[in-house]
């Protein structure tokens, strides 16, 4: 995944680019991604 994706996904979620801050609920949005994708 792009870094631009990151950040978008990241912004979508909680309106932050630093997603380290809510590691937990990046993880689901990953996971959500993930099955989206695939």
């Amino acid at each position: 995944m792009s870094t631009q994706g990151h950040q978008a996904l990241s912004i979508a979620l909680y309106g932050d680019s630093r997603p380290l801050k809510r590691p937990v609920i990046f993880i689901l949005g990953i996971n959500a991604l993930v099955r989206f994708l695939y």
